[in-house]
């Protein structure tokens, strides 16, 4: 299961939260350049990858209009 990503939506959450990219990537099992394609809509977050990121930013109750847009 893979999903479309609300890319500025998203980057300004991680920004909001104050967690480092290079963090969120490390915690995803991904490189950061990995996590800068998914943030750009270039490649697709995968499920887990969700459930992982919602957890980091507490997104999990509104995660639908981060990753479903």
């Amino acid at each position: 299961c893979k999903a479309m990503v609300n890319e500025n939506l998203l980057k300004a959450k991680i920004i909001e939260v104050g967690v480092d990219r290079k963090k969120i990537a490390e915690k995803l099992g991904i490189s950061p350049t990995s996590l800068n394609y998914k943030l750009n809509g270039r490649t697709q977050f995968k499920a887990n990858e969700i459930q992982v990121l919602s957890a980091m930013l507490g997104i999990s109750a509104e995660k639908d209009k981060y990753f479903f847009a």
